[in-house]
């Protein structure tokens, strides 16, 4: 069984419109993480001064961990569909160029692509995943996005009467650190099992 080049070409066109609006909800995604987290560092002494409860403000600052964390996974999963359609795109330029229209030769040339690159992703060194401009946005924002995890660590001191700075500094290091080592973690993960399998749109088996 064979397949039209205008096929393969509209497949093509499909992936091109894919990244587009990856890239979009990347860009949206990152807009409003920014508004949120403005908010929180512009009116946080403001928002101290209003909540009665001493226990408040470590609820406000566990959404707003909640809030980072959410966002570091969703960009991480955009991430991964911006890798897979780039992918396809790229897999499917080869099949195009090379006159390929058997289907089973396609899928052939496909399984044989998406192999290679799950192994060259399984062998990148950690500091390499995050040489490209994409992925240095998202390492950071996990940057930034930790710095509510040291304010939660603060209020949790405050509210237990815990008044030695070197210990309060101490756990609000490790504990930014945890959280910055968990989500590079994931976000490697992901982005790793981004070429495990083939990707949908070009999934013709």
């Amino acid at each position: 069984m064979s397949v039209s080049k205008e096929f393969l070409l509209s497949v093509y066109e499909r992936c091109n419109e894919h990244l587009k609006e990856q890239s979009t909800k990347r860009d949206q995604t990152i807009a409003f993480y920014l508004v949120v987290i403005s908010f929180y560092f512009g009116s946080y002494s403001a928002m101290s001064k209003l909540l009665v409860s001493p226990y408040s403000p470590v609820f406000f600052n566990v959404v707003i961990c909640l809030i980072s964390g959410m966002t570091i996974r969703t960009l991480s999963g955009l991430r991964s569909w911006h890798l897979q359609y780039a992918n396809s795109a790229l897999v499917l330029n080869k099949v195009i160029s090379k006159n390929i229209f058997e289907l089973n030769e396609i899928n052939k040339e496909i399984n044989s692509f998406f192999t290679e690159k799950s192994k060259k992703y399984n062998e990148t060194k950690i500091v390499k995943m995050f040489s490209g401009v994409e992925n240095r946005v998202i390492l950071g924002m996990t940057l930034i996005s930790g710095f509510p995890v040291v304010m939660l660590v603060k209020e949790f001191m405050s509210v237990f009467k815990i008044s030695n700075k070197e210990i309060i500094v101490l756990f609000e290091v490790v504990f930014y650190l945890a959280y910055v080592v968990y989500y590079f973690y994931n976000t490697i993960k992901i982005i790793r099992e981004s070429a495990n399998q083939t990707t949908w749109i070009v999934n013709f088996e």
